[in-house]
Parts: C-alpha cells; sequence; structure tokens
C-alpha cells in the first residue's frame, strides 16, 4: 500500500511538472522528517500543506502558478475589485461574530484553517459574501503576484482596543475546463491584532512554570478558551514557516493557569508570511513603515503590488 501511494504521488508530481505548474518541488511528507526538514522545524509536530523546493525553502500554494493569477487579475469578474493601494485601516469596523460573517464554527473564533486536505472547498468568495463586502467597502481584495497569493482582508474592533485584522486566503480554481470561469476558493481564515514575540514563544515559555498573566504581558491580545480547569490559545506567527503555535494551561493547585503544553506547527495556508507591505506594516509594530505613512494608523493610499 505505501509503495502504491508513492507510485501514485510520483505520478501526480510528473503530471505537474509536464504542465508547468510545478518544477522542483517536494513535498516534505514524502521524507523522514530528521533528514530532510530545516534544523528549524524539526522539533515541530506537524508540517502542513508545504512544498519546498530543493534550497529547502518553504512554497506556499504552490498550485497558484502565475498562469491562474494572471487569469484571475484579467478576468471580467474580478479585475475591478483588485485593490493593493487602499490601507485597510480606513475601512469601517466589521461585526465578525454576527451571522453572515462564514466561519468554521460562525462564531467568530480566532484562529481556523478551514481546510483538512488538497482537497478544494466549495466556498467561494461569492459563498462567503466576500464580494459584496468588498463591493461596499467593507473588505479589500489582494493579490500578491510575487508570491501568487491571493486574499482579502477587513478590519474589526480588537480586544485591546485596537483594531483587529481579518486575513482571508484562497487558492484559484478553473471550473468545467473553463479558462473563464475561474473561482478563488476560500482555505485559511485568521485575525490578528499584532503579530505575537516568536523568540518570546521560542526561548522563554517553561513547561509548569510560565503562567497564563506572563503570555498575557508579552502577547497582549492572546486570546484564551476554557474548559473547565485548562485553557487554550494559539498564535499565527509571520516567520517563512508559518508557524502556528497552540498552547495549552492547566490550573496548579492554587488556581493559576500554568503552560501545560506548547506545540508548534508548520501551515502552508498561514497568509501572514505573505501579506504585502501595505497589510504587514499595521500588525507589525517592528515593519517598516511604507513611503507617505504615519504611526497613527492615518495610512494614506500606497500602492504595493508585491511584497
Amino acid at each position: 500500500m505505501r509503495f502504491k501511494s508513492s507510485i501514485i504521488k510520483a505520478l501526480v508530481f510528473l503530471y505537474f511538472s509536464m504542465c508547468g505548474v510545478v518544477k522542483s518541488y517536494v513535498p516534505v511528507s514524502d521524507f523522514p522528517p530528521d533528514q530532510y526538514w530545516p534544523q528549524e522545524i524539526l522539533h515541530y509536530r506537524q508540517v502542513n500543506d508545504f512544498f519546498f523546493e530543493s534550497r529547502l525553502e518553504p512554497i506556499m500554494f504552490w498550485f497558484n502558478e502565475s498562469s491562474l493569477i494572471k487569469k484571475f487579475s484579467s478576468s471580467h469578474k474580478y479585475k475591478n475589485m483588485i485593490n493593493n493601494c487602499t490601507s485597510a485601516a480606513t475601512l469601517s469596523y466589521s461585526d465578525i461574530r454576527k451571522n453572515g460573517f462564514w466561519s468554521g464554527d460562525n462564531v467568530g473564533d480566532y484562529l481556523r484553517y478551514d481546510h483538512t486536505s488538497y482537497t478544494c472547498f466549495d466556498f467561494t468568495l461569492e459563498h462567503i459574501m466576500e464580494t459584496s463586502s468588498i463591493e461596499s467597502g467593507e473588505a479589500l481584495l489582494r493579490v500578491n503576484k510575487e508570491k501568487n497569493v491571493i486574499y482579502t482582508v477587513r478590519k474589526t474592533q480588537g480586544t485591546c482596543g485596537n483594531p483587529e485584522y481579518v486575513f482571508r486566503a484562497f487558492t484559484l480554481s478553473i471550473r468545467g475546463g473553463n479558462s473563464q470561469n475561474i473561482q478563488a476558493i476560500l482555505q485559511s481564515h485568521c485575525c490578528i491584532e499584532q503579530l505575537p514575540d516568536i523568540l518570546f514563544l521560542k526561548n522563554n515559555i517553561h513547561l509548569g512554570i510560565t503562567s497564563l498573566d506572563d503570555i498575557k504581558n508579552n502577547i497582549p491580545d492572546t486570546k484564551v478558551s476554557f474548559n473547565e480547569d485548562k485553557g487554550f490559545s494559539t498564535y499565527a506567527c509571520a516567520d517563512k514557516y508559518g508557524s502556528i503555535v497552540r498552547i495549552r494551561y492547566a490550573k496548579d493547585k492554587y488556581g493559576v493557569f500554568r503552560v501545560e503544553n506548547v506545540d508548534w506547527t508548520c501551515s502552508g495556508y498561514n497568509v501572514l508570511p505573505y501579506l504585502l507591505p501595505i497589510d504587514r506594516q499595521l500588525i507589525d509594530p517592528d515593519y517598516p513603515l511604507l513611503e507617505g505613512t504615519e504611526k497613527s494608523g492615518d495610512v494614506k493610499d500606497s500602492c504595493c503590488n508585491v511584497m
């Protein structure tokens, strides 16, 4: 069975290579992690939906090849919706907890990846009401041609009183063999107020010692869900591996929630590493400002089509 699976993967790889979709990309799941994975992610529990080039650089959305991006960008349906110039800081606030803002649980959880495999879902821009939100000025449609990534951004109210930005990434699909019938399919969803300090997450958490309050002091917009004596928080990072960090807390004998487990994974559908600078600067205080922008959040239009 394992041999048969390898043959199928090889045939799929060959097919995409002949079609010009992919050249030297290697699915990390095909090889033992201790031999082929980059040193930085050897301790990660799982690496999802990534392809690596021979130089071990992660590739996101490898199937959103440039030809599909061009078709999408020039299509009659979408070309006038694309806006890489207007800052999301100027958007009106969306209430993401109201019905109508589609999510996996429809309660506006803060980090979700609404996919389980490479199989595309049938939740298109239209199905999840993003096109109407774009037309009404509640959301912006972005195209990062440099990285072959399609995403939308909207603004909601964050827990710390600052704006929180909602990023939803899409893969492209041609339906019915008609090259004009191109659709954007939802693949991931992330709400974030400010990028977490990944060095703190990697170096300064001690199991059984670090408290939930310690975490909140270093990552103020931490969102926690509780289940009796357990607590859970999740963080999306913008490093090149699209790291996802899940922390589990347990209440000690004094009633203090302390870190019980830290779980690191990679997700190729984490859009944060691939945001255009105009969006990255809104959630990353250390990111260099674009020309003509101000820290106050009163960001002027600034076109930026590539990273």
